[in-house]
């Protein structure tokens, strides 16, 4: 458990850690004289039953909400200060919507300098607190009042702590590590080490990181947690890990996280919720700055939703950063003005991993509600839907800011249901809406091809796949998988065919057809050349003989020998029949001996052998043919 002051400056957080813990947070020299937190300070307090629980002190000066900011990310339970002698002041009111934009889910006001006022003043800044909580997500936070001079109210400030802890709810454990850096330093002797608090996940000593957003790999070689040595930490504690990697480099604003899962990111589809109108300029836009758990980088903030950035209240915007900053679904933010002067606003992101949108935002911001407020199962499919060319294991692990074994679970669990697909190539998971869009554009363009071309028995593969984006082609491949293993589209030598499609004939077109396959079939092995018949019946009055010709082959009724020599597909069947016992014998079949079998010439028995050849009936053996083995096998029982 992670605990965290907040509180306006001067008003005693330092001294209250001190005295419940006995450990000075003030590390800083400059602190130490000037009697003032700058930076973040750290401490440590025993809990009853062996728990300790971290404690993170933020500075109270104006100037220094952004070194608040990095502690704030992490804290469990805020301890909000507020001296008796003052009551609430401009930064108690600011740290208080902070933790709220942040969502700290529990909190304790704590009355500090009891020993300089009265049981009146007392009231009255404990009335302020009340009225300040009100509302924010640490109403009902319960109320002590304190001396770190006397010790009054220490005791009993320990003990609610240790009640708070006992019933925290611990960090989740199922989704990757990730240990967001609030300080980098070297030590003599060990090199650097770097601390911060685990907000997921765990990690061992011996165990491979990734630094976000460099993407470089580093080692741990070892692990503290609140000065005592450990093989292992884990989510809600304060850790110091020491590293090494080929060229280290990591600053505050860094994470540590799982390999292979997490990367920079400068763009986040997020919830925003305005605590004050801002000041919308291009495009309605706002730049401002964006501190999101130690990160802190300026960022344009585009509405999705019209108003969002210029009303108090809830709504959609993209965040699009002039860096890359770890972050992931389900992290809290805060946006402060560009000067760093007001906290504006907060929320939290939704996709962490977006593109830059167009102007069909309200679509965006529709798709995000139901991504939005759900469990990981029900996101697992809403980000599937969004992503129509499907998704890796991997990238929705990064999605959803889960463990490989956890989205395990859920792809699991979402293919049994029917909601997700493996698609074609066995790389992603398609969500099953996707792919049944994808079948009726699928139909749809099917049906328009046989529509526009109906002497043609099929559509090219090719061409439907050109109908397409290309990042949706193994989608539609799966789509496609789909019909045919339903029946509804018969795929054959790279077309395919709506199973209820049939060539058809206008009543000229069929008066060419049966001329056309009348003069083949009396030519039997003997054809004239393509264009001789073309310009013959063209010249009888027969209309679109080429086409009809295309057609023809195109549904096998006739069949190339070449691309002048056309022969009926009966014929050639019936020379196949002839040929097979010659082609069985040993010696096999010369062109010579074929041409006496058939009764032809060798212009057209050299290439029905060579189509033969092509079709794996015939294998070539020197001037001879022979029937192929694999021929035989599959053709045993025709033959």
């Amino acid at each position: 458990m992670i605990i965290g002051t907040a509180g306006h400056i001067d008003h005693g957080k330092s001294t209250l850690v001190t005295a419940l813990t006995g450990i000075n947070p003030d590390r800083l020299k400059e602190e130490q004289l000037r009697g003032i937190t700058i930076d973040l300070g750290f401490a440590h307090l025993a809990l009853p039953g062996g728990a300790v629980a971290g404690i993170v002190d933020v500075p109270g000066h104006e100037r220094l909400v952004h070194n608040m900011l990095a502690g704030a990310g992490g804290m469990d339970l805020a301890m909000v200060v507020v001296a008796g002698d003052e009551g609430v002041k401009p930064q108690t009111i600011e740290h208080v919507e902070i933790l709220d934009l942040l969502g700290i889910p529990s909190g304790i006001g704590v009355i500090t300098k009891t020993d300089l006022v009265g049981p009146d003043e007392r009231a009255v800044a404990r009335l302020e607190l009340e009225e300040l909580l009100d509302g924010t997500s640490l109403a009902g936070s319960p109320i002590v009042e304190v001396s770190a001079t006397t010790g009054d109210g220490i005791a009993e400030l320990q003990s609610l702590l240790a009640d708070l802890a006992a019933r925290h709810a611990e960090r989740p454990v199922h989704r990757p590590f990730r240990l967001p850096l609030d300080r980098v330093f070297t030590l003599q002797g060990f090199g650097t080490v770097v601390t911060g608090t685990a907000t997921a996940g765990r990690v061992a000593v011996g165990q491979s990181l990734d630094v976000v957003p460099t993407g470089e790999e580093v080692r741990v070689r070892s692990i503290e947690v609140h000065g005592a040595r450990r093989d292992e930490a884990r989510a809600g504690e304060r850790v110091a890990l020491n590293i090494a990697g080929r060229k280290l480099h990591c600053e505050r604003g860094f994470a540590l996280t799982e390999p292979g899962v997490f990367r920079g990111t400068d763009c986040l589809d997020c919830r925003v919720r305005m605590l004050r109108a801002a000041s919308a300029k291009r495009h309605r836009s706002l730049t401002c700055r964006v501190f999101l758990g130690t990160a802190e980088v300026l960022a344009r903030i585009v509405p999705l939703e019209d108003g969002v950035l210029t009303r108090r209240g809830e709504g959609y915007v993209q965040i699009r950063a002039r860096e890359p900053i770890p972050a992931a679904r389900g992290d809290r933010f805060v946006l402060r003005s560009e000067d760093d002067q007001a906290t504006l606003g907060g929320g939290i992101v939704i996709d962490a991993f977006t593109s830059r949108h167009g102007p069909r935002r309200g679509a965006t911001a529709r798709a995000l509600m139901a991504l939005d407020r759900v469990p990981d199962e029900v996101a697992f499919g809403a980000f599937l839907a969004t992503r129509p060319e499907g998704s890796t294991l991997l990238d929705m692990a990064r999605l959803l800011n889960l463990t490989s074994s956890s989205l395990g679970e859920l792809a699991s669990a979402a293919r049994a249901a029917g909601t997700a697909v493996i698609s074609a190539d066995g790389a992603r998971h398609l969500a099953r809406s996707t792919v049944e869009r994808l079948s009726g554009a699928i139909v749809d363009a099917v049906a328009e091809f046989h529509q526009a071309n109906p002497m043609k028995p099929a559509m090219p593969v090719s061409e439907l796949r050109s109908r397409f984006e290309p990042r949706l082609l193994s989608a539609v491949e799966t789509a496609l998988g789909t019909l045919q293993a339903a029946g509804v589209m018969i795929v054959e030598g790279g077309a395919l065919r709506h199973r209820d499609h049939a060539v058809a004939f206008d009543e000229v077109r069929e008066r060419t057809r049966q001329s056309v396959m009348s003069l083949y079939e009396h030519a039997g092995l003997q054809p004239p050349a393509r264009n001789d018949v073309a310009s013959a019946l063209a010249s009888q009055g027969l209309s679109d003989v080429p086409k009809v010709l295309d057609s023809l082959l195109e549904t096998g009724d006739l069949v190339a020998l070449s691309h002048e020599l056309l022969v009926p597909a009966q014929v050639i069947e019936a020379a196949r029949s002839r040929l097979l016992p010659y082609l069985r014998a040993p010696d096999g079949v010369s062109v010579g001996q074929a041409r006496e079998i058939l009764g032809t010439t060798r212009k057209y028995a050299v290439p029905l052998f060579e189509l033969f050849d092509r079709q794996g009936f015939t294998v070539r053996r020197g001037d001879v043919r022979i029937l192929s083995p694999a021929w035989g096998v599959s053709r045993h029982d025709a033959s």
